[in-house]
This record gives structure tokens, C-alpha cells and sequence, in this order.
């Protein structure tokens, strides 16, 4: 919608980088795009642009994709090898309208060629207790789909919504830190009228009332119950959306919890099933002092994982 001001910026800022003597290697324009308006044009400048690189959201399978974004996967059908060339992974967002489809729609996007970096959003579109309830079936369900498909076929990344179980659930001060938002850390917006904000959904022109210097340091967390949480420190959380709903970047939204218990809970099967293979084959005989003591962390943390969540679901594959 605004190619030549992307043009001219790009162009601006990679001769000052220049003029810096910075590495050239270092900078990188990222521009998530819908790809409807991506034309021979556009691709031809960015063919020659190679630090410019075009993300795709892509919301699963054309059908998916529709219902979330007006009908427009036929404007991007044929960009689909383009983006395809960049190697990188494309954004899914899950809806209440695509929940339902969501394990085939990650699995259309595989079939494309493409990685998946999917998530529940963190707004509250839920509805009543109710009818969360049945999103959260539902939900696990497809999670469940997923995990027998990446056992199945453990060369293909998988998807973001099924968390890689990497942090130290013991890590007490990573708790206080802000997981998995870097308003304020790591991120820079600027508005149309010029003035820098800590984060795009805490401009003006994001939201329609003036939101007044939100805090954006972590001098306190909330409520109770994720404080004393033993999953927190793998808890995604938006600062952004925490003050838009309680006035607070601090006051978590808890109104997703269970979908990440959930998530959690399919990365802990899919480790466990996973151990199971190994302690099968023979390639545990050749694992390095250091492999084992990663898996042995992962097993440890998986395991925990698997009890705290039991009650959700009721299920286990511990017999």
C-alpha cells in the first residue's frame, strides 16, 4: 500500500548503514504482509533487495484462510512459491472460526513446503464458560491430531503451536522477566505523526483512546494465580493486551490459560512418545554424555508438565 515510501526507506537507512561501516549482514527489514498486493513489481524489487523479506500470514487452508481474511487466499494463491523461496515460516492465526480445522490447516500449510508459526490470539473470543469448554475439547483434539503427525514424521519442523520444551520451569527469575512480549526490551513503533512508542498496540493510532505511559518494566506481576503458576516461565504472555483489558501491563489476561495448558500439555506427549522411541532403538547407546542430560532435563520437565495438566483433560498416556 505504500511501496514507495518502503523504497525510499529502505534505500535511506542502507546508506546510512553504509556510511556506518556497520556489517551489511546485520540489517534486515522483515514486512509481514497479507501478499495480496505482491505483484511482479513488488517481487522484482525484492529480488533485488535481498536484506528485504516479505513474511506471509497464511491461516491454513484456503478455506481457513477465507474465513479469516475476506476471501483473499486467491490473491496470494500464486505468490505461494515465491514465499516459498525465502525458506521462512509462515503466520497462522488461530480463530474461533478455523479452531476446528486447525491441525489440517497446519498440515495443508506443510504440504505446501512451508514451516508454521501458528497461535491461539490473546483476545477474549471465547464466549460463555460453556462454550470455552467446548472450544477447549475441541482444541485438544486437534492438538492430539498433531502429535501423532509429527511422530509420524519427524523431519518436518514443527509448528509453534505445539511449544518446544525449552525453559527451566525452576528459573524463578525468568518469572519475573516478561515472557514472550518485548514491549519495552526489544521494540521500537512509530506512530504516523512521528512520536516512538514501546510497542504498535500502544500507539495512537492502534487504539482510539490515548493510552497514558503504560509501565512497561516488570515492578510486579498479577493476579495470584499466576504468580504461583509452575508453568509461567512457558507462558506467552501481550503487555500490550494485559493493559488494554485491565489498565495494568502487569495484570496478566488469564482468559487463554487453559489453551496454553493445553499446548503444553500435547509438547509433553509428543517428548514422551518421542523417549519411548528412543529408549526402543539402538541409538541410545551413542548418545553423548551431553544428549542424554538435555533429554533427561526434557523428560524431567515433560513429565511434570503431563501431571499438572491431568486434570484438564483427564487423559494420560502414562500406563
Amino acid at each position: 500500500m505504500a511501496f514507495n515510501i518502503i523504497k525510499r526507506l529502505t534505500l535511506e537507512v542502507n546508506q546510512l548503514w553504509k556510511i556506518k561501516n556497520w556489517p551489511s549482514e546485520n540489517l534486515i527489514f522483515e514486512i509481514t504482509t497479507n501478499g495480496t498486493l505482491l505483484n511482479k513489481k513488488v517481487k522484482d524489487w525484492l529480488i533485488l533487495n535481498k536484506n528485504v523479506i516479505p513474511l506471509l500470514s497464511l491461516d491454513g487452508t484456503p478455506e481457513m484462510h477465507n474465513k479469516n481474511r475476506c476471501n483473499s487466499f486467491p490473491l496470494i494463491k500464486e505468490n505461494l512459491p515465491f514465499f516459498r523461496s525465502y525458506g521462512n515460516p509462515v503466520k497462522m492465526t488461530i480463530s474461533q472460526y478455523t479452531i476446528s480445522e486447525m491441525a489440517k490447516g497446519i498440515k495443508y500449510i506443510h504440504s505446501l513446503g512451508l514451516e508454521c508459526n501458528a497461535n491461539i490470539v490473546f483476545e477474549n473470543i471465547w464466549g460463555s464458560a460453556k462454550g470455552k469448554a467446548n472450544y477447549l475439547k475441541i482444541f485438544e483434539q486437534q492438538l492430539s491430531e498433531l502429535v501423532d503427525f509429527y511422530l509420524e514424521n519427524p523431519e518436518i519442523p514443527r509448528s509453534t503451536i505445539i511449544p518446544l520444551l525449552t525453559k527451566d520451569l525452576t528459573d524463578h527469575e525468568l518469572k519475573l522477566d516478561s515472557l514472550g512480549c518485548g514491549m519495552g526490551k526489544n521494540i521500537t513503533s512509530i506512530d504516523v505523526d512521528g512520536k516512538m512508542y514501546p510497542c504498535q498496540r500502544v500507539t495512537e493510532f492502534f487504539k482510539k483512546e490515548k493510552l497514558k505511559n503504560p509501565i512497561i518494566e516488570r515492578t510486579d506481576l498479577k493476579p495470584e494465580k499466576c504468580v504461583i503458576c509452575p508453568l509461567l516461565a512457558m507462558c506467552p504472555e501481550c503487555k500490550a493486551n494485559n493493559y488494554s483489558y485491565n489498565n495494568d501491563t502487569n495484570h496478566k489476561t488469564t482468559f487463554h490459560c487453559e489453551f496454553v495448558q493445553l499446548q503444553l500439555r500435547a509438547s509433553a506427549i509428543l517428548v514422551l512418545s518421542e523417549m519411548k522411541k528412543i529408549s526402543r532403538s539402538n541409538n541410545k547407546d551413542t548418545l553423548s554424555d551431553t544428549d542424554k542430560s538435555f533429554l533427561s532435563q526434557r523428560l524431567q520437565t515433560a513429565l511434570f508438565i503431563e501431571k499438572y495438566t491431568r486434570n484438564l483433560h483427564g487423559k494420560t498416556i502414562m500406563n
